[in-house]
């Protein structure tokens, strides 16, 4: 049987399009890498995606950091809300092991 190719995660860029939303890189911690980025619809809401990169590597087997799928969303990624309390949220997620 073929093995399946994965399906490879593009590396991280400070800024990039997906879903039609607009993702910017706000702060990184290279030290647990934590990676924070604001995320903004077309309607202009906000949100701010808070995660640990995953390690992937390319064809030449050179690792890179990726984001988080779907799934990891609630584990190693959170989503949240712009709000008063968004910046308390944010600081206790990239200061994570």
């Amino acid at each position: 049987m073929e093995r399946l190719k994965s399906i490879k995660r593009p590396p991280l860029k400070d800024k990039l399009k997906k879903y039609r939303d607009t993702f910017e890189l706000v702060s990184k911690n290279e030290s647990n890498r934590m990676y924070c980025y604001r995320r903004t619809t077309p309607e202009g809401i906000v949100y701010f995606e808070v995660f640990r990169s995953n390690l992937d590597k390319d064809e030449n087997g050179e690792v890179y950091e990726s984001y988080p799928s779907t799934s990891q969303f609630g584990d190693t990624a959170w989503c949240i809300r712009d709000s008063e309390h968004a910046q308390k949220k944010i600081q206790k997620y990239m200061q994570m092991p």
